[in-house]
């Protein structure tokens, strides 16, 4: 479900942090999360670093990244070979997102991820 911005924005900042961190990690609306879930086990240790993300980064930009996501997602659901699209997603770019984040560029972590996000929607 998209998020009103505008609504979002009128809230204490520790709802739309909460509303954020919540949305964010739903695999029905995140490119990550579907992505990295097959690889659990593998990066298990970057998942914490991964999940920190969602805290760093504007509520503007975590909307237009869930609202986008949401949508690209679905699609790639519906697909029936999903399971292939999820790990060359994975492949392609969580590594190199992870990478950033672990260095503790937030900054370069979230750039990395809209720019995955508009080659996923140019590419589903």
């Amino acid at each position: 479900m998209s998020i009103n911005l505008k609504e979002l924005l009128t809230m204490p900042r520790s709802v739309q942090q909460s509303y954020i961190s919540y949305t964010l990690g739903q695999k029905n609306s995140c490119i990550i999360v579907n992505a990295v879930i097959p690889y659990q086990h593998a990066c298990a240790n970057d998942i914490p670093v991964l999940l920190q993300l969602r805290h760093l980064v504007e509520v503007e930009t975590a909307v237009d990244y869930h609202n986008r996501s949401e949508t690209v997602t679905q699609r790639i659901m519906s697909r029936s070979d999903s399971a292939t699209v999820w790990s060359e997603i994975y492949n392609q770019y969580i590594p190199g997102i992870t990478a950033l984040a672990t260095a503790g560029d937030a900054s370069g972590a979230w750039s990395a991820i809209m720019i995955m996000l508009a080659k996923v929607e140019s590419q589903y």
